[in-house]
């Protein structure tokens, strides 16, 4: 049996990729839901919106209450609120 360690990634390009795929997700999001409404946005207009697959968006925030979620601590940093 082999006790070969795994290699650990870190790719500051693939950060970089992700950290711009979710803000594009956001923006699409924010602009969709100040035009429709929550209730009237689904995560299929979202994704096409952003560029991204809709299983994209389920990975980085799990729901469309996820993504409205981190778009409320966006503009209200829980840092601040915490105490």
């Amino acid at each position: 049996m082999s006790t070969h360690k795994k290699r650990t990634y870190r790719s500051e390009a693939r950060k970089a990729q992700a950290t711009q795929t979710k803000s594009r997700v956001l923006a699409a999001a924010k602009s969709l839901f100040h035009s429709k409404g929550f209730e009237g946005v689904t995560i299929d207009q979202i994704a096409q919106g952003a560029k991204v697959s809709s299983p994209t968006i389920y990975g980085l925030f799990q729901s469309k209450r996820g993504v409205l979620r981190a778009l409320m601590d966006e503009a209200l940093p829980t840092d601040q609120f915490e105490a």
